[in-house]
C-alpha cells in the first residue's frame, strides 16, 4: 500500500469547503478538518504532523502557522488568497550557503526558475 498524504484543512469558507470536497474521494489522501479557532492550534497541528496544510490567507490566524515551516521539514503550506483568486505554495525547503557567491548563485537560480509572463 502506498503512503497516504495527510492534509489538514483550516478554515470554513465556501472555497475551502470546495477544495476539501474535491479531495475526499482520493484514497491516497487522509483529510483532516481543523477549526482554526481551536485552542493551542499550533500544538494541534504539531501532533497531527501533516504533509500539507491548506489554509486561507489574510485571516487572523494565518500568520501563526508560518512558524511551522521552520519546525517541520518537508511540510508544505498551501495558502488560498480568496480576494485575488490565487494559491500561494510555501515549503520548508532550505539551502545553506557558505559565501556571498553561493548566496548570489542561489538567488540567480531561483529567479531563473520563476516563469515570466
Amino acid at each position: 500500500m502506498e503512503k497516504q498524504t495527510v492534509v489538514v484543512f483550516l478554515g470554513d469558507s465556501v472555497l475551502m469547503e470546495g477544495v476539501a470536497v474535491s479531495l475526499v474521494h482520493n484514497e491516497s489522501i487522509i483529510s483532516i478538518r481543523v477549526d482554526p479557532a481551536t485552542a493551542n492550534l499550533i500544538e494541534c497541528l504539531r501532533s497531527i504532523a501533516p504533509d500539507l496544510i491548506i489554509f486561507e490567507l489574510g485571516t487572523l490566524w494565518s500568520s501563526t502557522i508560518l512558524s511551522l515551516l521552520s519546525e517541520q521539514p518537508g511540510l508544505q503550506l498551501l495558502g488560498l488568497d480568496i480576494d485575488c483568486s490565487r494559491v500561494i505554495i510555501m515549503n520548508s525547503y532550505q539551502r545553506y550557503t557558505k559565501s556571498i557567491e553561493e548566496l548570489s548563485q542561489l538567488f540567480q537560480d531561483e529567479v531563473s526558475a520563476v516563469p515570466h509572463n
